[in-house]
């Protein structure tokens, strides 16, 4: 069964956006990656994509980065293609919405090299109006509603998780 993970800890420290985007791409367990509203996949390209955005409307304040991960408990569950279609999916769902993200599978964890799940970097401020992206239970459930229309076979669970994993370098 499929779970969606919002990690909705502040990440206002300066640096958030970097520490996510560098462990996202650079991780040993990258495998494949994908984005919308971004020149490339390049770590500081990202980077720089996503404060030019913030810089234009003079909002580096505040939450700097969203991060969702996508995974399953049991590999068996969601296999490589699936990954690669809900990362576009994903992708294209912010993208419709007016934020600029990235997406990138990581094939294995440190703790269990089975594990196969995905992490989406969304911009936390509106490319087309400056608004700011806030995690919602109301986003979040459009998103799984989206993606259980899509993969209607799985149970698909939401989680909140408030850990700061991106507060400090």
């Amino acid at each position: 069964m499929p779970i969606i993970v919002n990690k909705i800890g502040e990440h206002r420290n300066m640096d958030a956006v970097k520490n996510l985007i560098v462990y996202m791409i650079g991780s040993s367990h990258a495998c494949h990656m994908g984005g919308r509203g971004i020149c490339s996949l390049d770590p500081e390209t990202v980077i720089e994509n996503f404060a030019f955005t913030k810089i234009m409307y003079e909002k580096d304040d505040r939450k700097q980065i969203g991060h969702i991960i996508i995974g399953a408990k049991q590999k068996e569950c969601l296999s490589m293609a699936d990954l690669m279609m809900i990362g576009e999916i994903t992708a294209e769902y912010y993208y419709q919405r007016g934020f600029q993200s990235c997406y990138v599978i990581h094939r294995g964890s440190d703790e269990n090299p089975e594990y196969f799940h995905l992490h989406i970097a969304v911009n936390t401020i509106n490319f087309r109006d400056g608004m700011r992206y806030y995690e919602s239970y109301g986003n979040s459930s459009e998103l799984r509603n989206i993606l259980a229309a899509q993969f209607n076979q799985y149970r698909w669970i939401l989680i909140n998780d408030n850990s700061q994993s991106w507060e400090e370098g």
